[in-house]
């Protein structure tokens, strides 16, 4: 169907014929920008310290709650679990065992040998208002896939770098982050 579109789409350039809603079609989309009318690109905004300050791009759930461009605003802390056998005590793959410090709070967590859905259940359980998965590689954050068990609370993937700086700051002070929806990847525009 994508590929048909692409072409019906080149032939009309080609002979000149525009439909209406696409704007001016001699102008060039900026770069870097999608369409209004796909959903908004996820961000992770770390906002304190001011020392690691930044936009971390993120991956959105296929699950839970979608954000919005407000978004949720809150303290970070690691999840921590209790079962070694998966070689992480931070995967989230059980029950998480520093709930008290979760609660109310955003849950940092890494992947690991569980399915993502298990994670932000286990942090669920424990009080997280959301969820934050650190990648295990530096690749683009990629959606998390997953449908059960249902959850509540919305949750985004990034970067193992940017997992790595929040956490590398978390052994010495609070991190407060945002996760919400970028309002500037998207352009009023219906061409591709």
């Amino acid at each position: 169907e994508s590929m048909s579109d692409v072409w019906g789409e080149t032939v009309d350039l080609i002979n000149g014929k525009d439909d209406g809603e696409e704007g001016d079609i001699t102008s060039k989309r900026p770069d870097g920008l999608c369409t209004s009318h796909t959903p908004k690109a996820p961000v992770v905004v770390i906002n304190s310290p001011a020392s690691i300050a930044k936009i971390c791009q993120a991956g959105a759930a296929s699950f839970g709650p979608q954000l919005d461009e407000t978004g949720i605003t809150g303290d970070v802390v690691v999840g921590t679990d209790d079962d070694p056998t998966d070689g992480s005590s931070t995967n989230a793959c059980t029950a998480l065992t520093n709930g008290a410090e979760i609660d109310g709070n955003i849950a940092l967590v890494d992947r690991g040998t569980c399915n993502f859905t298990t994670k932000v259940k286990n942090a669920q359980d424990a009080g997280a208002t959301a969820v934050i998965v650190a990648d295990t590689d530096e690749a683009y954050p990629s959606a998390l896939g997953g449908s059960n068990p249902p959850t509540t609370i919305p949750s985004l993937r990034i970067r193992l770098s940017d997992g790595n700086l929040i956490k590398s700051a978390l052994a010495t002070e609070d991190v407060t982050v945002t996760m919400s929806t970028d309002p500037t990847t998207t352009t009023d525009s219906y061409r591709w």
